[in-house]
């Protein structure tokens, strides 16, 4: 007769370590499931700590919706984004004669404040309209910053351009810099190829915890695994990386080059840059190479207005 105590644990698997199937006392069983509990903990404690080095908006926010107001231009508008139960706040540039729309996911320590005169000057330069938008946490944006609302911000701000602005699938590129790069690629890889025409990615990561180890397999914990995604991503691909990079060393984009799925694909390696100052002090560069990008796509008939 078997105990109420006499319990069996079945074999299961948890990374590389196997559990063979014995009978165990309570006292076990009770070992087994702090242990378990501990593990989950940890799992957790982990993925808060990683999300709170990852998301650093500036506190306080460098705008508010009056003054941002005030200093839009004619070409110009605020928008909002529909993202769960958040509104994303989004500022539209147009150009009157763009045929590209670059949709503009920024860096972790920026908000539209900050962004508004490097997107003016995409715009401007390239002749292209601009979507730019503050995450969920940033800026005016509601909620708070957090992976899963990220990736669900970028997919409504795809939406609002193509549904609400009525903006050609094809004639979009997706851009982003630094942890930008998460939710770029994240939507890069879930959309059709032939359906948008391609990704710009300055600075990207290869992922969170990469950042400050040098991994090989992902772990639960980590976030914006673009090194996992890229693979299923088969758009066009420009990669821009500083070769000083101190933040995100170059190695992250050279990764992320060789694993994109995509057909065609460039990395600019950009002598000296550093992981701020691309803008600032390596424009030239910068421009020139966007610029020859956006002239491919065209070329190549991916970008219908």
């Amino acid at each position: 007769k078997v105990s109420p105590v006499d319990l069996r644990f079945h074999a299961c698997r948890v990374g590389d370590i196997d559990c063979i199937s014995r009978k165990a006392s309570f006292r076990q069983r009770r070992r087994v499931i702090g242990s378990a509990f501990v593990a989950v903990f940890v799992l957790f404690d982990m993925g808060s700590l990683v999300a709170k080095i990852a998301f650093q908006p500036p506190k306080p926010s460098t705008y508010s919706q009056e003054s941002l107001l005030s200093n839009l231009r004619q070409n110009e508008r605020l928008l909002w984004a529909k993202s769960g139960i958040n509104r994303v706040a989004v500022v539209f540039i147009s150009h009157q004669k763009a045929v590209q729309t670059l949709i503009y996911s920024h860096g972790n320590a920026e908000d539209l404040g900050i962004l508004l005169p490097i997107v003016r000057d995409l715009s401007r330069i390239l002749r292209v309209n601009v979507c730019a938008y503050d995450y969920s946490g940033y800026g005016i944006s509601e909620g708070i910053p957090e992976e899963a609302s990220v990736l669900r911000d970028i997919n409504a701000v795809f939406s609002l351009v193509t549904s609400t602005l009525q903006i050609s699938p094809k004639s979009i590129v997706l851009f982003g810099k630094s942890i930008g790069s998460g939710p770029t690629v994240h939507l890069g890889s879930q959309l059709n190829a032939a359906d948008f025409a391609g990704v710009i990615l300055q600075a990207p990561i290869a992922s969170c915890i990469r950042v400050a180890s040098s991994i090989e397999v992902t772990p639960p914990f980590d976030m914006f695994p673009n090194i996992d995604k890229i693979p299923r991503m088969s758009a066009p691909l420009l990669i821009l990386h500083g070769t000083e990079d101190e933040i995100v060393n170059i190695d992250h984009g050279r990764s992320l080059f060789e694993a994109a799925g995509s057909g065609w694909k460039d990395i600019v390696e950009i002598p000296g840059a550093h992981h701020n100052d691309i803008e600032a002090r390596h424009a030239v560069a910068l421009f020139e190479s966007i610029s020859r990008f956006l002239g491919i796509l065209r070329r190549e008939r991916r970008c219908e207005a």
